[in-house]
């Protein structure tokens, strides 16, 4: 059988983990502080995301786009040619360390969202990309 038709035969087995698990997995990722308690839930949310069918529910009924954005910061970067006064350098400094406190499974479910159209309208709308890729160059 093809990888198409045998993923077909596990559809109704992932729609049922992700019916049971991606709100827990998801309210991880909105509220723990263990970096790799959320890496791991990062994970098993781009493993149920494994078809378009569950990326389509984790996004609608889940509300994923949403809870990722939450993990990226919010704040425009800082132009590097500008002095900030010190208050305002520890809080970028606190934008940096939530940015690299993310871990590659975080940019893997991402990506999982992504390759869906409401995906990436999703991920566009909230800025997640565009708000990591600032923060790379800080």
């Amino acid at each position: 059988q093809s990888e198409r038709e045998a993923a077909a035969l596990c559809l109704p087995v992932l729609e049922e983990l992700v019916a049971v698990a991606a709100k827990p997995l998801l309210s991880i990722l909105g509220g723990c502080d263990s970096r790799p308690v959320k890496a791991a839930a990062c994970m098993a949310l781009a493993r149920l995301a494994s078809t378009n069918e569950t990326t389509q529910t984790i996004l609608e009924e889940h509300g994923a786009a949403r809870v990722v954005a939450g993990l990226v910061p919010h704040r425009p970067a800082k132009p590097s040619s500008f002095a900030v006064p010190a208050d305002v350098q520890r809080t970028l400094e606190k934008d940096v360390a939530q940015m690299t406190a993310l871990s590659s499974s975080f940019f893997r479910f991402v990506s999982c969202l992504a390759r869906l159209p409401d995906g990436q309208q999703a991920i566009q709308t909230y800025g997640v990309l565009r708000r990591a890729v600032e923060r790379m160059d800080t």
